[in-house]
């Protein structure tokens, strides 16, 4: 094998699944802070002279999780390591604003945007790590190799072996490297040896998930439901938008009544003391009103059956809205954007699903197979 692939890289053989745990862990770790601290009252562990942060308990997180994937071979500790230093960034990034500011301001107000434009990256790179890439004997090899650890562990499931033999037999049929061949050779001998008894499939949690959803689907959700249900959501989409224009359009003309209206009513008013009013408050408007009209658009060719036109805007509304408004959202209402941004993205799923089921669009990376 060539000196020069030496430092190649080749990405694991799960390394979108290690990555999307981690995303997860990130989101569910920083939700669950704040809501505790604001469930609490914001405690401090500690004394007079000391102060626990919960950054320092992230970073034990983080060290635990690396120094776990760095010691030991087990392809479980790879789940465990990703899960736990999700947490762990979660844990550190919580804080972020109290170290981009001079006073250690935590309720920085970019702060929240800032937490999550980090999330989107995850995300970006849980998609890269989905992508279809294009095969390699090289990489095949390295993922054979990293899957015959169940067979040492005796735990080699039926689909592992199957594909442990898909691997091993496209290294045979395009690589010309003798050394390449013959170790294939070996480990599809080793894999296929009838002394090897593959247990029966025992499908992990994520896969469960995915199974229940897919019956859930084919129950509940057949085409016309599906259908009307993505109609009604893009509407209420849209009627949300006409809302936002209506209140600041009051907040423009009495500040003071709207305002008092809303503290009293137990809502939360952080985006309507002054900042809606700036640049980046008038900006979101303009991109919330101009979404709402695509989502009303979108909805109504849907209805009238122009359906790959109408999902295929619903998709591109949805992703403007999650990436750009919603991180407005953030800065101007902090994490009270969080219940809104989860309705936009199961919004989104369920475009998703509706093409990859009923309009056969290839989107495997963000829906389940």
């Amino acid at each position: 094998m060539p000196a020069s692939r030496r430092f190649t890289p080749v990405e694991r053989i799960e390394s979108g699944r290690y990555v999307f745990l981690l995303a997860v862990s990130f989101a569910l770790a920083v939700i669950a802070t704040r809501g505790f601290l604001e469930l609490t009252g914001y405690p401090q562990l500690g004394s007079t002279t000391l102060h626990i942060a919960h950054l320092l308990w992230g970073g034990l997180a983080l060290i635990i999780a690396l120094l776990a994937v760095l010691i030991f071979a087990n392809r479980w500790v790879m789940l465990t390591g990703a899960v736990l230093g999700g947490f762990g960034v979660g844990l550190f990034i919580d804080e972020v604003g109290k170290f981009i500011t001079v006073d250690n301001d935590y309720f920085f107000p970019w702060a929240a945007p800032i937490i999550y434009a980090v999330l989107l990256v995850l995300v970006l790179v849980v998609l890269l790590a989905n992508r279809n890439r294009p095969r390699t004997p090289r990489a095949d090899l390295y993922h054979a190799l990293e899957a015959m650890t169940e067979l040492i562990d005796d735990d080699l499931e039926a689909s592992e072996r199957a594909r442990i033999e898909e691997m091993l037999e496209r290294v045979l049929a395009h690589t010309d490297d003798p050394l390449c061949r013959q170790l294939a050779e070996a480990l599809l001998g080793v894999v296929q040896n009838p002394a090897v008894h593959p247990k029966a499939d025992r499908p992990g949690l994520d896969q469960r998930i995915r199974a229940a959803w897919l019956a859930f689907e084919r129950r509940r959700l057949p085409r016309p439901v599906h259908r009307w249900l993505l109609i009604i959501l893009l509407g209420l989409f849209a009627l949300a938008a006409c809302f936002d224009l209506l209140a600041m359009v009051a907040l423009i003309t009495d500040p003071e009544a709207i305002i008092a209206a809303a503290a009293e009513a137990g809502v939360d008013v952080t985006a309507l003391q002054g900042s809606s009013l700036n640049l980046l408050g008038l900006l979101r408007l303009v991109l919330v009103i101009v979404l709402g009209a695509l989502a009303a658009i979108s909805a109504l060719l849907i209805l009238l059956r122009h359906e790959p036109m109408g999902t295929a805007l619903a998709l591109l509304t949805l992703l403007i809205q999650l990436t750009v408004v919603t991180l407005l959202t953030f800065y101007l209402s902090q994490f009270a954007a969080v219940a809104g941004a989860v309705a936009q993205l199961a919004l989104l799923f369920l475009v998703f699903r509706y093409r990859t089921r009923f309009l056969r669009d290839d989107l495997s990376i963000l829906a389940p197979a």
